[in-house]
């Protein structure tokens, strides 16, 4: 059993795996429930979470900063797991939003005060499985010996 991790490969292979079966899990829980994690300070507001359409990242600027630097005190993080039908509006996902650019999926608004992106779940579980089906499953190149060099 332990031959078979010999090398590189089968080890990343694992890892790309695990990875997959992590975003896959992720992309199963967020039809059900809405994960974000928020971070907020004076004039900044910064989203990232997880959608039933995919992972979003929404920056928003309120205002300027007339006292140059943040004071660590004004940062408010917080984590927010609340269930699809619990929710007033039917989450980021199901916002009537005029997107800038879509396309198989990956959405992005842009605007001067933010931006909001969405990467879907297929665009990281399916490259991710397969390679580590490549990584795993893939026979190693035999070596031959080549000519003695004097």
């Amino acid at each position: 059993m332990l031959e078979f991790f010999k090398g590189w490969r089968r080890k990343a292979g694992c890892i790309a795996l695990v990875t997959a079966c992590v975003f896959a899990i992720g992309w199963m829980r967020s039809q059900f429930i809405e994960d974000s994690f928020h971070v907020h300070d004076v004039f900044n507001e910064c989203f990232f979470g997880s959608t039933k359409d995919g992972i979003y990242f929404n920056w928003l600027r309120f205002g300027t900063e007339d006292s140059g630097s943040l004071r660590p005190s004004e940062t408010i993080p917080f984590w927010l797991s609340v269930p699809r039908n619990a929710q007033r509006f039917g989450g980021v996902d199901e916002l009537a939003i005029d997107w800038d650019w879509t396309w198989l999926g990956f959405r992005y608004l842009g605007a001067t005060v933010g931006f909001i992106a969405i990467v879907p779940y297929w665009s990281i579980v399916l490259p991710t499985t397969l390679l580590s089906a490549y990584l795993i499953l893939w026979k190693p190149r035999k070596r031959e010996p080549g000519p003695t060099q004097r």
